[in-house]
């Protein structure tokens, strides 16, 4: 290489590390300006969401244990993925809907027993999602006045 070409490298080399820290200085604060925004302003619905999120969960497993403390032990089962699954992730959208989220609860508590899992289909996950909080009341007494029905034929 010739010693021409050395100094201009040098030079550029020296002239760089020169600049980046003042650079560095003034991107860092700006990225952290940004990020802090970003972080307080932007994300904060979204922390909020997983903070009330977490502790829903931990009520909806409460709710879940009272209605699977009725199932023998032997007909207790793991409940399909493609049910438990869907369940769990529509119920973060559902849970303040109480109709919404006992028809959830009771999805899943069917697919946790061996004897109702047949009647638990991945599709009602679905059908569920589509109900509006009304909806689910209106069926719920529907079903609540033809199980009363059926008791007295």
């Amino acid at each position: 290489m010739s010693k021409d070409k050395k100094g201009i490298i040098e030079a550029t080399s020296d002239a760089v590390k020169s600049l980046v820290p003042e650079t560095t200085k003034q991107t860092d604060g700006v990225l952290s300006t940004v990020v802090g925004f970003f972080n307080n302003v932007v994300l904060y619905p979204v922390k909020k969401a997983n903070l009330t999120f977490k502790y829903k969960l931990e009520a909806f497993e409460q709710d879940l244990k009272k209605k699977i403390e009725n199932i023998p032990e032997e007909n207790l089962q793991e409940p399909p993925l493609m049910i438990a699954g869907p369940v769990l992730e529509a119920l973060k959208y559902t849970y303040d809907e109480e109709n919404l989220r006992e028809m959830y609860e009771n999805l899943l508590a069917s697919a946790m027993d061996n004897r109702k899992v047949n009647n638990a289909h991945p599709s009602f996950v679905d059908a569920i999602k589509q109900m509006s909080p009304l909806d689910a009341k209106i069926l719920s007494i529907m079903v609540g006045k033809r199980q009363l029905m059926l008791g007295f034929i």
